[in-house]
Formats: structure tokens, sequence, C-alpha cells
């Protein structure tokens, strides 16, 4: 989830990006690959990416969607033109460009997985102390969390992928993993000899809307318009999407 390289990627291209998409009712976004949020191996292209897709269809315009896998995003993105890209907690501004977020277009709930037979009972990240917990390179992290983890509270133990942080988990060569609930389901249902061995602790850490992310000049705040309408007028709860 390495949600600031895709930023940089893709802001360098708003600079030069036509309206001549829009003008034909097609608006093109990048997306990081987060499954099941977006991604090219998901029916649908993923939760948020079908969200986006019906509101805009409904609005009477199509989306075309460029998944970028984040360890080949450059060579992607080179001869690309992208009037924002999604999902994203926070639209952080980047290479020189501000940039304004959408209306939530869904929600990341962030909490921990742990082992079936662990007994952990918290209620705040002080009874964590101690605890080694994996977490996946260029995660969000709330910032109540990342205290506890520059202060050496909390021991973090980084990887680059949710599923490496789950096999660590089920081997217990850490405590806890930072995982999305609905990652931690899809891959769950995707990685079978996890089951029965780890589980999503109750207890959520955060809930943050996610956004679709958009350069803030006039045609970018326009796009963001288009969007923000098209949102309003569905019920993102009933949108149905098919996972696997």
């Amino acid at each position: 989830m390495k949600f600031d390289q895709l930023i940089i990627i893709v802001c360098m291209f708003f600079g030069s990006v036509s309206v001549i998409a829009e003008e034909n009712n097609v608006i093109t976004l990048a997306a990081g690959e987060w499954l099941p949020y977006s991604g090219n191996d998901i029916k649908g292209g993923g939760v948020a990416t079908t969200i986006l897709r019906t509101a805009l269809r409904k609005a009477g315009f199509d989306l075309q969607v460029d998944i970028l896998p984040w360890t080949r995003m450059g060579q992607q993105a080179a001869d690309k033109y992208y009037q924002g890209y999604f999902p994203s907690i926070n639209c952080e501004s980047s290479q020189g460009i501000n940039m304004i977020a959408s209306d939530a277009i869904s929600e990341t709930v962030l909490g921990f997985a742990v082992t079936t037979d662990a007994a952990l009972k918290w209620s705040k990240l002080s009874d964590l102390a101690g605890k080694n917990i994996g977490m996946v390179r260029g995660q969000y992290i709330p910032d109540d969390l990342q205290v506890f983890i520059q202060n050496k509270i909390i021991r973090q133990h980084l990887v680059a992928t949710d599923i490496q942080n789950l096999l660590k988990l089920q081997y217990k060569r850490i405590d806890l993993a930072l995982i999305d609930e609905s990652v931690f389901y899809y891959l769950l249902v995707k990685n079978v000899d996890l089951a029965g061995k780890v589980k999503f602790h109750p207890k959520v850490l955060a809930e943050q809307p996610l956004y679709a992310c958009f350069p803030d000049t006039a045609e970018g705040n326009k796009t963001r318009q288009i969007l923000n309408n098209a949102l309003k007028d569905i019920d993102l709860d009933s949108i149905p999407y098919e996972l696997f």
C-alpha cells in the first residue's frame, strides 16, 4: 500500500492532462494495486473501482482505470495521462502540486490480525506495550500508533506485503499483524492454508474514509465535482460487487 509512491508518479503528469477525455465523457484515473479495493486480478477491478464506475456511469461518464503495480509504476506511467488517482486515505501534495480529495468512495477499517489461539485483550495502545507488530512498508499508520513505535514501546517489524505479514504471524514470528479488515478476509479466502490459523481481532484500531484525489486546478476541481455529484446520486451500500 505504498500510496506515497503512487502520488509521486501520477503527479508528474497532471500538468499536461488534456480536457479531451472529459469532453468525451471519459474520466481516466490511476490506481495502486490494493486488493480488494483496486487491482487487475479481481472482478470489476475491485470494490473502490466498482463504486467509482457505477457512480460515474449513472452520471453519463465512462471510467478508465490503469492499475499500476508499485514496483513498475515508473515504466507503465511514462506515456500516460491521468486526471486523478485512488484509493487514498489522504490526498497529499507532491511534486509541487496540491491535491484535493473527493467525497468518500469507501472506507478502510484498520485493526490487528492475531493467531486463533491468541488470548489478546486490549482497549488502549498501552495494552500492547512490548508487542512485536508486523506492518507493510509504506502502510498507513495512525498517529497514536506512530508515537508508540517511535518511543519503542511497540516493536515494528516491516514486510513488503500483507500476505508476508500474515505468514509471519501464522508461524508466530510476530505477535500481531496490522492490516485492513477487508484485505484480511480477502487474503484468507485466497490463501486457504491460513484458515483456522489467524483471525481478525474484533477491536478496531481506526476507521478511515478512502478518497479519489485530484490536482487543485480548474480542471482537477471540475473532475472532482463531477465525481462528487455522481456519488451523491447513489447509495454506496447498495452497489453489488464480486470479490472472486
